[in-house]
Protein backbone atom coordinates (compact mmCIF):
# COMPACT_ATOMS: atom_id res chain seq x y z
CA UNK A 1 0.00 0.00 0.00
CA UNK A 2 2.93 2.35 0.69
CA UNK A 3 3.76 2.10 -3.00
CA UNK A 4 1.37 5.02 -3.58
CA UNK A 5 3.79 7.28 -1.71
CA UNK A 6 6.92 5.97 -3.40
CA UNK A 7 5.56 5.94 -6.95
CA UNK A 8 6.03 9.71 -7.13
CA UNK A 9 8.87 10.58 -9.50
CA UNK A 10 9.26 13.98 -7.83
CA UNK A 11 10.48 14.73 -4.33
CA UNK A 12 8.92 17.74 -2.62
CA UNK A 13 6.42 18.55 0.12
CA UNK A 14 3.53 17.42 -2.05
CA UNK A 15 5.11 13.95 -2.13
CA UNK A 16 4.61 13.76 1.63
CA UNK A 17 0.86 14.21 1.08
CA UNK A 18 0.74 11.40 -1.46
CA UNK A 19 -0.59 8.64 0.79
CA UNK A 20 -2.49 5.41 0.29
CA UNK A 21 -6.24 5.13 0.79
CA UNK A 22 -5.97 1.52 1.98
CA UNK A 23 -3.45 1.95 4.80
CA UNK A 24 -6.09 2.46 7.48
CA UNK A 25 -7.72 -0.86 6.57
CA UNK A 26 -4.60 -2.98 6.12
CA UNK A 27 -2.07 -1.36 8.46
CA UNK A 28 -3.75 -1.78 11.83
CA UNK A 29 -2.69 -5.45 12.44
CA UNK A 30 0.94 -4.31 12.65
CA UNK A 31 0.09 -2.02 15.57
CA UNK A 32 -1.99 -4.54 17.53
CA UNK A 33 1.01 -5.86 19.53
CA UNK A 34 1.43 -2.37 21.02
CA UNK A 35 -2.16 -2.49 22.28
CA UNK A 36 -1.64 -6.01 23.64
CA UNK A 37 1.41 -4.99 25.70
CA UNK A 38 -0.49 -2.01 27.08
CA UNK A 39 0.78 1.06 25.23
CA UNK A 40 -1.78 3.80 26.09
CA UNK A 41 -3.70 5.15 23.07
CA UNK A 42 -2.71 8.73 23.96
CA UNK A 43 0.98 7.75 23.84
CA UNK A 44 0.55 5.96 20.52
CA UNK A 45 -1.41 8.88 19.04
CA UNK A 46 1.06 11.51 20.24
CA UNK A 47 4.11 9.65 18.93
CA UNK A 48 2.38 8.92 15.61
CA UNK A 49 1.47 12.60 15.19
CA UNK A 50 4.99 13.80 15.99
CA UNK A 51 6.46 11.23 13.59
CA UNK A 52 4.02 12.23 10.85
CA UNK A 53 4.69 15.96 11.21
CA UNK A 54 8.45 15.44 11.32
CA UNK A 55 8.50 13.29 8.19
CA UNK A 56 6.51 15.86 6.22
CA UNK A 57 9.38 18.35 6.24
CA UNK A 58 12.09 15.94 5.09
CA UNK A 59 10.49 15.61 1.66
CA UNK A 60 12.50 18.32 -0.07
CA UNK A 61 15.47 18.77 -2.39
CA UNK A 62 16.10 22.32 -1.19
CA UNK A 63 17.94 21.24 1.98
CA UNK A 64 21.28 19.61 1.25
CA UNK A 65 23.50 17.65 3.66
CA UNK A 66 23.55 18.80 7.29
CA UNK A 67 26.79 17.39 8.68
CA UNK A 68 26.53 15.63 12.06
CA UNK A 69 22.73 15.94 12.03
CA UNK A 70 22.65 13.49 9.09
CA UNK A 71 24.37 10.92 11.31
CA UNK A 72 21.71 10.99 14.02
CA UNK A 73 18.41 12.16 12.55
CA UNK A 74 16.42 11.44 9.41
CA UNK A 75 17.14 14.45 7.21
CA UNK A 76 16.14 15.39 3.66
CA UNK A 77 19.41 13.91 2.41
CA UNK A 78 18.80 10.60 4.18
CA UNK A 79 15.18 10.42 3.09
CA UNK A 80 16.01 11.19 -0.53
CA UNK A 81 17.92 7.93 -0.56
CA UNK A 82 14.87 6.11 0.83
CA UNK A 83 12.83 7.36 -2.14
CA UNK A 84 15.44 6.49 -4.78
CA UNK A 85 15.40 3.66 -7.28
CA UNK A 86 19.18 3.75 -7.77
CA UNK A 87 20.85 0.45 -6.92
CA UNK A 88 22.38 1.84 -3.74
CA UNK A 89 19.02 3.27 -2.58
CA UNK A 90 16.94 0.09 -2.61
CA UNK A 91 15.73 -0.97 0.87
CA UNK A 92 17.65 1.77 2.66
CA UNK A 93 17.01 4.46 5.32
CA UNK A 94 13.72 3.29 6.80
CA UNK A 95 13.89 5.55 9.87
CA UNK A 96 11.14 8.06 10.58
CA UNK A 97 12.93 10.45 12.96
CA UNK A 98 16.21 8.79 13.97
CA UNK A 99 18.57 7.41 11.32
CA UNK A 100 20.68 5.66 13.98
CA UNK A 101 18.42 2.59 13.73
CA UNK A 102 19.37 2.12 10.09
CA UNK A 103 23.02 2.48 11.01
CA UNK A 104 22.63 -0.16 13.73
CA UNK A 105 20.75 -2.67 11.57
CA UNK A 106 22.78 -2.22 8.37
CA UNK A 107 20.13 -0.56 6.22
CA UNK A 108 21.79 2.88 6.05
CA UNK A 109 23.12 4.44 2.84
CA UNK A 110 24.53 7.92 2.40
CA UNK A 111 23.39 10.11 -0.46
CA UNK A 112 26.01 10.17 -3.21
CA UNK A 113 26.85 13.50 -4.80
CA UNK A 114 28.29 11.70 -7.83
CA UNK A 115 25.07 9.75 -8.42
CA UNK A 116 21.95 11.90 -8.05
CA UNK A 117 18.93 10.11 -6.66
CA UNK A 118 16.34 9.09 -9.25
CA UNK A 119 12.97 9.01 -7.51
CA UNK A 120 10.17 6.54 -8.03
CA UNK A 121 9.78 2.78 -8.25
CA UNK A 122 11.38 0.24 -10.56
CA UNK A 123 8.07 -0.49 -12.30
CA UNK A 124 6.74 3.03 -12.95
CA UNK A 125 3.10 3.80 -12.29
CA UNK A 126 2.92 5.85 -15.52
CA UNK A 127 -0.57 7.10 -14.77
CA UNK A 128 -2.40 10.08 -13.27
CA UNK A 129 -5.36 7.86 -12.37
CA UNK A 130 -5.70 8.04 -8.57
CA UNK A 131 -7.78 4.84 -8.41
CA UNK A 132 -5.19 2.86 -10.36
CA UNK A 133 -2.46 4.48 -8.29
CA UNK A 134 -4.00 2.93 -5.17
CA UNK A 135 -4.94 -0.45 -6.62
CA UNK A 136 -2.25 -1.31 -9.18
CA UNK A 137 0.09 -2.92 -6.65
CA UNK A 138 -2.69 -5.23 -5.45
CA UNK A 139 -3.60 -6.05 -9.05
CA UNK A 140 0.02 -6.94 -9.76
CA UNK A 141 0.30 -9.21 -6.70
CA UNK A 142 -3.03 -10.84 -7.59
CA UNK A 143 -1.79 -11.45 -11.14
CA UNK A 144 1.39 -13.08 -9.82
CA UNK A 145 -0.53 -15.27 -7.38
CA UNK A 146 -2.98 -16.45 -10.06
CA UNK A 147 -0.14 -17.40 -12.42
CA UNK A 148 2.01 -19.08 -9.75
CA UNK A 149 2.84 -22.74 -10.40
CA UNK A 150 2.01 -23.99 -6.90
CA UNK A 151 -0.45 -23.07 -4.16
CA UNK A 152 2.42 -22.30 -1.79
CA UNK A 153 4.02 -19.99 -4.35
CA UNK A 154 0.69 -18.23 -4.82
CA UNK A 155 0.46 -17.55 -1.09
CA UNK A 156 4.06 -16.35 -0.91
CA UNK A 157 3.46 -13.65 -3.51
CA UNK A 158 1.48 -11.74 -0.86
CA UNK A 159 4.40 -11.60 1.59
CA UNK A 160 7.50 -11.83 -0.59
CA UNK A 161 9.54 -8.81 -1.72
CA UNK A 162 8.34 -7.30 -5.04
CA UNK A 163 11.11 -9.02 -7.02
CA UNK A 164 10.48 -12.38 -5.34
CA UNK A 165 12.18 -14.22 -2.50
CA UNK A 166 15.94 -14.47 -2.91
CA UNK A 167 15.93 -12.60 -6.22
CA UNK A 168 19.07 -10.66 -7.06
CA UNK A 169 18.77 -6.91 -7.51
CA UNK A 170 18.63 -6.03 -11.19
CA UNK A 171 20.97 -3.18 -12.10
CA UNK A 172 19.25 0.04 -13.14
CA UNK A 173 20.93 2.45 -15.51
CA UNK A 174 19.57 5.71 -14.08
CA UNK A 175 20.60 7.57 -17.25
CA UNK A 176 17.80 5.81 -19.12
CA UNK A 177 15.03 6.67 -16.64
CA UNK A 178 12.50 9.24 -17.82
CA UNK A 179 9.77 10.82 -15.74
CA UNK A 180 6.19 10.23 -16.77
CA UNK A 181 5.20 13.53 -18.37
CA UNK A 182 2.53 13.30 -21.09
CA UNK A 183 2.21 16.39 -23.25
CA UNK A 184 -0.79 18.64 -22.63
CA UNK A 185 -1.65 22.04 -24.10
CA UNK A 186 -1.51 25.20 -22.00
CA UNK A 187 -5.29 25.46 -22.30
CA UNK A 188 -5.76 21.97 -20.83
CA UNK A 189 -3.26 22.64 -18.05
CA UNK A 190 -4.98 25.89 -17.05
CA UNK A 191 -8.38 24.22 -17.12
CA UNK A 192 -7.17 21.34 -14.96
CA UNK A 193 -5.55 23.78 -12.52
CA UNK A 194 -8.83 25.66 -12.13
CA UNK A 195 -10.83 22.46 -11.71
CA UNK A 196 -8.38 21.09 -9.14
CA UNK A 197 -8.74 24.30 -7.12
CA UNK A 198 -12.52 23.90 -7.15
CA UNK A 199 -12.15 20.21 -6.33
CA UNK A 200 -9.92 21.04 -3.35
CA UNK A 201 -12.57 23.42 -2.02
CA UNK A 202 -15.27 20.79 -2.51
CA UNK A 203 -13.13 18.23 -0.68
CA UNK A 204 -12.54 20.59 2.25
CA UNK A 205 -16.28 21.26 2.43
CA UNK A 206 -16.98 17.54 2.47
CA UNK A 207 -14.43 16.86 5.22
CA UNK A 208 -15.78 19.69 7.35
CA UNK A 209 -19.46 18.78 6.99
CA UNK A 210 -19.68 15.04 6.32
CA UNK A 211 -20.99 14.30 9.83
CA UNK A 212 -24.28 15.90 8.81
CA UNK A 213 -24.61 13.82 5.63
CA UNK A 214 -26.51 10.57 5.26
CA UNK A 215 -24.44 7.51 4.34
CA UNK A 216 -25.80 7.63 0.79
CA UNK A 217 -24.82 11.30 0.47
CA UNK A 218 -21.33 10.52 1.78
CA UNK A 219 -20.83 7.76 -0.78
CA UNK A 220 -22.10 9.91 -3.65
CA UNK A 221 -20.00 12.92 -2.61
CA UNK A 222 -16.85 10.81 -2.19
CA UNK A 223 -17.45 9.08 -5.53
CA UNK A 224 -17.89 12.46 -7.24
CA UNK A 225 -14.58 13.69 -5.79
CA UNK A 226 -12.76 10.53 -6.92
CA UNK A 227 -14.33 10.59 -10.39
CA UNK A 228 -13.42 14.26 -10.78
CA UNK A 229 -9.78 13.64 -9.89
CA UNK A 230 -9.64 10.70 -12.31
CA UNK A 231 -11.22 12.78 -15.07
CA UNK A 232 -8.68 15.58 -14.69
CA UNK A 233 -5.84 13.07 -14.76
CA UNK A 234 -7.16 11.59 -17.99
CA UNK A 235 -7.34 15.07 -19.52
CA UNK A 236 -3.66 15.66 -18.74
CA UNK A 237 -2.81 12.28 -20.23
CA UNK A 238 -4.74 13.08 -23.39
CA UNK A 239 -6.89 9.94 -23.25
CA UNK A 240 -9.24 9.64 -26.23
CA UNK A 241 -12.34 9.48 -24.03
CA UNK A 242 -11.26 12.16 -21.55
CA UNK A 243 -13.21 15.11 -22.99
CA UNK A 244 -16.42 13.10 -23.25
CA UNK A 245 -16.01 11.87 -19.67
CA UNK A 246 -15.28 15.39 -18.42
CA UNK A 247 -18.35 16.76 -20.20
CA UNK A 248 -20.51 14.06 -18.63
CA UNK A 249 -18.97 14.81 -15.23
CA UNK A 250 -19.77 18.52 -15.45
CA UNK A 251 -23.34 17.86 -16.60
CA UNK A 252 -23.90 15.33 -13.81
CA UNK A 253 -22.52 17.60 -11.09
CA UNK A 254 -24.47 20.56 -12.47
CA UNK A 255 -27.70 18.55 -12.43
CA UNK A 256 -27.00 17.34 -8.89
CA UNK A 257 -26.48 20.91 -7.68
CA UNK A 258 -29.74 22.07 -9.30
CA UNK A 259 -31.65 19.19 -7.70
CA UNK A 260 -30.10 19.95 -4.30
CA UNK A 261 -31.19 23.58 -4.58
Amino acid sequence: AHQVHHSSEWFNLSTALRQTSTGAFLGFPFYLPMAIVGVPPVVFGTVALIDLLYQYWVHTELVRKLGWIDRVFVTPSNHRVHHGQNDYCIDRNYGGIFIIWDRLFGSYAEERDAEPVVYGIRKPLASYNILWGNLNVYAEVLRKSLTAKTFGAALRTWVDPPAGRGAALVHLDTQTVRRYAPTASAKIKNYVLLQYALLALATLYFLANHDGFTMSAKIIFAAAIAASAMSLGWLLEGRSFSRHFETARLLTIGAAILIAL
